[in-house]
């Protein structure tokens, strides 16, 4: 039985080379990459054997332009006339843990089947604070200027904080029509989920949803969760999930998360990951992740010339 087809979606903004090195281990699947619009697409860059994408936009951490990334990349991967069994949304930062064979086996042993978790943010006091307060966390200065100059970038920050102090003081309304979701940002999906979140984003309903979620914390781990857990594709998701606690490592779909969020993974962490059930481990980076990934490409090759 021939493998599924996989469209991966990468949202990078540095570090071409370990970029490269994931597409490399991506292969022959096809791979559709968002750069920061901040960033420079240099020679390094020119070098990564994937599609990047040329709808690109300024990204900003926790801001809606990481919804703006991904559906960007969504739509590039649907416009092609290769038929996905699932697109599956990465970072850069993120790589393969274990051989991809075995990614290919779940999704071919899970026909239809959307692995993306969520939890109902209502459920959780610090999770509804994510969208009923406003946040000003895209770019409020001119984003060429803001790369430019240090000053305009420490300018931009106190600015969003004096208006997110002053939002703080005034509770938005629920948007009516939508029980709001919360999960990880990276996911798998199904390309007929992903068209009804395009479909969904074109129409009247999907644009109030849009303009709420401009102005909420994390949108992009909120977004697609919300359109997904309000559909007919929510019956054959893994969501929703019982609240845990807080701590979006909880909601891992298919990746190894630290529970910090800010752990970079190295060669001391081969055992773990290795022993971990996801199939993605992130974060990982050229500069002090090599042993790593060196130790995860050899599994994946023994394991692909292991006899049948």
């Amino acid at each position: 039985m021939p493998a599924p087809a996989i469209a991966f979606l990468v949202l990078a903004h540095a570090d071409p080379e370990q970029v490269k090195r994931l597409v490399a281990r991506l292969k022959p699947h096809d791979v559709f990459i968002h750069v920061d619009a901040k960033t420079t697409l240099d020679a390094a860059w020119a070098q990564v054997d994937a599609q990047l994408i040329p709808n690109r936009v300024p990204v900003y951490w926790a801001g809606f332009s990481q919804v703006h990334a991904t559906l960007a990349l969504l739509k590039a991967a649907l416009a092609t006339n290769t038929v996905y069994d699932r697109i599956v949304l990465l970072s850069g930062a993120c790589y393969p843990s274990r051989p991809l064979p075995e990614l290919e086996d779940l999704f071919r042993t899970n026909p239809g089947r959307n692995f993306i978790k969520y939890v109902h943010v209502r459920e959780s006091a610090h999770l509804s604070t994510l969208i009923d307060h406003v946040y000003f966390r895209g770019g409020i200065l001119p984003w060429r200027a803001t790369t430019r100059s240090r000053a305009l970038l420490l300018a931009e920050r106190v600015l969003r904080k004096c208006l997110e102090k002053a939002s703080s003081l005034v509770t938005r309304k629920p948007l009516a029509g939508w029980t709001p979701f919360h999960g990880s940002a990276y996911w798998a999906i199904t390309p007929e989920a992903g068209q009804h979140i395009l479909d969904t984003v074109a129409g009247s309903r999907g644009q109030a949803l849009e303009k709420y979620y401009r102005r909420a914390f994390a949108s992009d781990e909120q977004f697609f969760h919300t359109i997904i857990g309000n559909s007919s594709f929510a019956e054959c998701s893994t969501g929703p999930q019982e609240f845990l606690g807080r701590g979006t490592y909880r909601m891992g779909n298919l990746h190894l998360v630290d529970p910090s969020l800010t752990k970079w993974f190295g060669p001391g962490d081969l055992q773990m990951v290795t022993q971990s059930p996801m199939y993605f481990v992130r974060k990982v980076r050229s500069s002090t992740s090599a042993g790593l990934l060196d130790a995860l490409d050899q599994r994946a090759g023994e394991v692909t010339k292991a006899p049948q």
